[in-house]
């Protein structure tokens, strides 16, 4: 999707105050300074939450967000 194509845009270095949780049920940052994210992990599924104004769902910063949870677990 054009979505996924544009969340790869998005490098990791793109997001700071990165938090998860002991659990790494869910994963909250900042994109760009600008959008606050939240991913949160359960049975398998992703739910995505993105302050942005993007009318898309989900949007590029919350599917990065969820990529960059699943690549660095740490």
């Amino acid at each position: 999707s054009k979505a996924v194509a544009a969340a790869r845009e998005i490098p990791a270095r793109d997001f700071d105050r990165l938090r998860r949780s002991p659990d790494g049920a869910w994963l909250h940052g900042r994109c760009r300074r600008e959008y606050d994210v939240r991913v949160r992990m359960s049975a398998g599924t992703a739910s995505l939450a993105c302050d942005c104004p993007s009318m898309k769902w989900p949007c590029k910063h919350g599917i990065a967000l969820a990529v960059l949870s699943v690549s660095r677990p740490e």
